[in-house]
């Protein structure tokens, strides 16, 4: 994001960065991250409850996940370049505190979106047996809800919900750790990556559970 290819020719290719950065708004790019990965796990979710996952369907998360890549990719760029740089930050608005949990979020938001793309992957060519559909269903429904959950208690910073959704996430946990002992493959690779995911929503949960009371005034 904001580079133009401005030549392209038998040397080489030479691009320019016309990225300004007075204009970057982190937060809606962090929305923006939200907003993908929401989609995705509707669309997940609604193909774990129907039994399959349609090529079209993971193709949309595979190019939807690409562009949640490209918006944490623009955070990092923003927050190496400006974390230690006071006119960067007083351009963005922020301060070395509160960008870094940003960046930390968006990191996050990311590996969830890898996740998401890796599950939906595995589902689309799994052989899961339909037995076994309904129980991974319902606990892929639970960490859609928890993932909701972490996303409001930290737009809020309400550390009271970010723990129970934490305590909520490790009842999730433990669940596909009895999943992944499944004799059936499919079944046991999916649980695995469930947790991995309920992992992510967890990282991102620390960020307002270990926050510090003078920070929160800040």
């Amino acid at each position: 994001m904001g580079f133009e290819i401005i030549d392209d020719g038998d040397s080489g290719i030479i691009s320019k960065d016309f990225f300004d950065i007075s204009e970057a708004k982190i937060n809606n790019f962090i929305k923006r991250m939200d907003n993908n990965i929401t989609e995705c796990l509707e669309t997940l979710s609604t193909s774990l409850k129907n039994r399959s996952l349609k090529k079209q369907d993971y193709e949309e998360i595979e190019t939807t996940d690409r562009d949640t890549t490209r918006f944490y990719l623009l955070i990092s760029r923003l927050f190496f370049k400006g974390v230690n740089n006071p006119s960067v930050l007083n351009a963005l608005k922020k301060d070395a505190f509160s960008f870094f949990n940003d960046w930390w979020f968006s990191q996050n938001l990311e590996h969830i979106g890898d996740v998401i793309k890796e599950i939906a992957l595995l589902f689309y060519r799994s052989h899961t047996r339909k037995s076994n559909m309904e129980e991974l269903s319902d606990i892929f429904s639970e960490i859609f809800d928890c993932y909701k959950v972490s996303i409001e208690a930290i737009g809020n910073r309400n550390r009271e919900n970010a723990i129970l959704c934490a305590k909520k996430g490790k009842e999730i946990g433990t669940k596909c750790d009895v999943l992944a002992r499944h004799n059936n493959n499919s079944t046991a690779k999916l649980a695995i990556k469930f947790k991995e995911l309920e992992n992510s929503i967890y990282q991102n949960l620390k960020i307002i559970i270990y926050l510090r009371e003078n920070d929160r005034t800040n």
